[in-house]
């Protein structure tokens, strides 16, 4: 599209199964609009290298802004995981991807990736967290490593396709079975999570809170 938007002649006839006819009325209607806004959402980017895709995005916007107005708007994952991005900034400063290890947050999004770390055999144990939802289960390939899971209730792990963890415990739904807040997946806005019921389940914090006491007394 930044080819077409340049007048630069294309040798293909179809770009990601879309041909470029298509594409070259797209590219003419963002020429005439008098503002503009490129939507994704990044969990959709497939591929190693998804966030060439973005830049790819952002660099095209640039381009669209030196004569008109556009704006690019990712839209976050499911599962709060803007929640658990927003937090990781707000507490050390980094988004993701940042490692404690030394003492003080370290961000570096390929070192600290998790697939690749688990791949490499630098990881020592791979703890799971997906307390929305019962059906978010670890990958099926954990590369030997042990397993913790702090799921949903009523996770199960078939054999054939997810491996079965060391140990699973069961946590409360935020939300549901405890408060919280959930960031919305346009960023723009904190809700806050009532509880509804009563399980006794103890939350994700809770658990984690319970497993690094344990860690630091040697009880």
């Amino acid at each position: 599209m930044r080819s077409l938007y340049h007048s630069r002649p294309l040798q293909a006839k179809q770009v990601a199964g879309v041909p470029v006819s298509q594409l070259a009325t797209l590219v003419e209607r963002i020429k005439k609009a008098r503002y503009g806004v490129f939507v994704w959402a990044a969990k959709e980017i497939k591929g190693a290298h998804g966030e060439l895709t973005v830049q790819a995005i952002c660099e095209f916007i640039k381009d669209i802004n030196e004569t008109s107005r556009f704006s690019g708007f990712s839209l976050g994952g499911n599962d709060n995981a803007l929640g658990a991005a927003q937090v990781c900034t707000w507490q050390s400063g980094f988004p993701l991807r940042t490692s404690f290890a030394t003492g003080h947050p370290v961000h570096d999004p390929i070192l600290y990736a998790s697939r690749r770390l688990m791949e490499s055999g630098e990881a020592d144990a791979l703890v799971w967290i997906s307390a929305f939802r019962k059906n978010l289960k670890p990958p099926g390939e954990s590369h030997g490593l042990p397993t913790i899971v702090l799921g949903a209730p009523g996770m199960t792990f078939p054999r054939k396709s997810v491996p079965t963890p060391e140990v699973y415990i069961p946590v409360a739904v935020p939300g549901i079975d405890h408060s919280g807040h959930f960031v919305r997946t346009d960023s723009v806005a904190s809700l806050p999570l009532r509880r509804l019921r009563e399980t006794g389940l103890p939350s994700t914090a809770d658990v984690l809170t319970a497993i690094e006491n344990h860690i630091k007394t040697g009880a």
